[in-house]
């Protein structure tokens, strides 16, 4: 699986994971000047409301996070997202 070359603002894209749901990239974020995990939902899940609101959940929830231990994630929907 080849990653796009970009998400939104994020550069430098390499695939950390990915399962049912969606992908997680490691990427380079130039505002921050630092790498971030980005996580994409698989499309056919962001249809699903319980799906989308699940998902919007945890990126809330890894919003609140302040620690080094949890690293800064930028959640997209694809139904909203840029073209990759």
């Amino acid at each position: 699986m080849t990653p796009p070359d970009h998400i939104g603002k994020y550069v430098d894209l390499n695939l950390v994971g990915f399962g049912t749901y969606g992908s997680v990239y490691r990427a380079w974020g130039p505002d921050l000047d630092s790498y971030a995990a980005v996580k994409v939902m698989n499309a056919q899940f962001s249809l699903d409301e319980g799906s989308l609101a699940r998902f919007q959940s945890e990126a809330r929830f890894m919003a609140r996070r302040d620690s080094r231990v949890w690293c800064r994630m930028q959640f997209r929907n694809p139904l909203h997202s840029c073209r990759c």
